[in-house]
Formats: C-alpha cells, sequence, structure tokens
C-alpha cells in the first residue's frame, strides 16, 4: 500500500471517530440474518457479523478482528490492526485492506474491490476478486480455483530495507489474469504453481517454480 493510501486510510478512521456512530473499546456482534442500514465502526473492539446478513455500509475498526459469516454482504472492510476472516458466499461492493494484519476468505466469496495487507497474509480459498492483489511483507495463497482478474503486487516498503522474502502459491487450478509485480528488486519472490495454478500476464522480478 503507498504511503498516500496509508495516509488516506487512517485519515478515514479519525473521520469516523469523530463524525459517526463509534463504538469505544467495546466489539460489536450482528446476528444471523439481520440487516444493517449503516456502517459499523470499533476502536479496540472486535465487529463479529452472522450469516446471512446484509450491512449497508463499510466495516472500520482500528484496533480488532473483523469476523465475518456465511452469505454475508457489505461493501468493504479496512482495519488497521488485526484480521479480516470471511466465510463462504460472502460478497464486497468494494475493497478489503489491513495495515497490520491477514486476511482471509471461504469458497465462492466475490470481492469487487482489491485485497491489501501492509504486513499480514493473504489466503484466498476460492474467491473472486475483481481487481488487485496486494501486500508490502506477507505470502499469498490462491487455492480451490480463485480467480484475481487484476494483478498481483508486492509492494516497496518505505523505510529501512531489510531483506525479506515472499511465496506466493497459486494452486488447484487458480488463476491471475493480470501480472505478478515486485516492485522492490531486493525482495526475494517465489512463485509456486501447483496442480493447474497459472498466471495469464507477466511474471516480473520473481522465480516460478511449477510443482
Amino acid at each position: 500500500m503507498k504511503k498516500k493510501n496509508l495516509l488516506s486510510v487512517l485519515l478515514t478512521f479519525l473521520f469516523f471517530i469523530f463524525a459517526c456512530n463509534v463504538n469505544l473499546n467495546k466489539s460489536i456482534t450482528i446476528e444471523d440474518g439481520q440487516t444493517v442500514n449503516h456502517s459499523l465502526n470499533v476502536v479496540n473492539g472486535i465487529v463479529r457479523v452472522g450469516n446471512n446478513c446484509v450491512i449497508k455500509g463499510g466495516i472500520r475498526s482500528v484496533n480488532g478482528s473483523v469476523l465475518i459469516g456465511s452469505h454475508t454482504k457489505a461493501q468493504d472492510v479496512k482495519i488497521v490492526n488485526g484480521k479480516i476472516v470471511v466465510g463462504d458466499s460472502s460478497f464486497f461492493d468494494g475493497s478489503l485492506e489491513v495495515v497490520n494484519g491477514e486476511i482471509s476468505c471461504g469458497v465462492g466469496t466475490k470481492i469487487h474491490g482489491s485485497v491489501k495487507t501492509v504486513n499480514g497474509g493473504i489466503d484466498l480459498t476460492g474467491v473472486r476478486i475483481r481487481r488487485d492483489v496486494g501486500t508490502v511483507n506477507g505470502d499469498i495463497v490462491l487455492t480451490k480455483a480463485s480467480v484475481v482478474e487484476g494483478n498481483i503486487i508486492i509492494k516497496k516498503a518505505k523505510g529501512k530495507f531489510s531483506e525479506r522474502q515472499c511465496t506466493i502459491r497459486i494452486a488447484d487450478n487458480s488463476e491471475v489474469m493480470g501480472n505478478i509485480i515486485v516492485e522492490d528488486e531486493r525482495v526475494q519472490v517465489t512463485v509456486h504453481l501447483q496442480s493447474g495454478g497459472k498466471v495469464l500476464g507477466k511474471v516480473e522480478n520473481a522465480k516460478v517454480l511449477s510443482d
């Protein structure tokens, strides 16, 4: 995530803190089958959303994970510190973004935006992403016929560089329709293509291994 994008996310959180209904030091639980006509915003708390829910807004958390069940709809999810866990066949009209934490999504989930972390892995199982998948410092796994319609991007880290390795595993007939782009050549990136996994575009600055 570029510095200006990260700043934009943090400013968005501050806007919600001062301008909107925010739960401070308290978690939110949305039971199965509920429809919520507004965004869910938490500082120091967990957001739990059940199955078959509709959230007519985004979900924001400064310090706390967001746990979403199956067959649930929301606009997007953005977290500073925490993880995003999504069940099967859920739908997001926007993006899933975490600064410090992991993202994992279950079979049949569709995301019309991007999936991005700064520090944290991304695990997509049977998921379709309309835009890019990106990370600065984390591994990426695509399994069970996941599809990334955009690119996979390993972003360049800001500040002092520490040598690191990154693994991208594309397996079980999963595919990346765009390119795999490594913006920092000092990062050692290995792309594992397994069980029919493929990249339709170019692979830049990374080693490709076909298992």
